[in-house]
């Protein structure tokens, strides 16, 4: 199986599996990382992990303020939950 840092990648990786004559999901995985609209549009749909962008644009916008407002404000970690887009190009392990 393959995780792909993004969804492009993710496609890279499918196209170079077919040179080789593998079959995505049937000899292997393949999840891609963005749920970009490619994910959905390519053949298979890619199966990918969807992250909150909006959420996350809004809470670095909301936590640079507060550091611009306090000099001295501690560094802070946020965490943004994400979710596994099942689609296409996964598969059970064969056994």
């Amino acid at each position: 199986a393959f995780f792909a840092a993004n969804d492009l990648t993710a496609l890279g990786v499918i196209k170079a599996l077919k040179t080789l004559n593998l079959s995505v999901p049937r000899d292997v995985s393949v999840v891609g990382y963005d749920n970009t609209i490619l994910a959905e549009l390519t053949d298979p749909p890619l199966t990918t992990i969807n992250q909150q962008m909006r959420k996350m644009g809004y809470l670095a916008t909301k936590l640079l303020i507060q550091r611009i407002k306090a000099e001295r404000s501690p560094g802070k970690r946020l965490v943004c939950d994400t979710q596994l887009v099942l689609r296409k190009t996964t598969a059970a392990i064969n056994t």
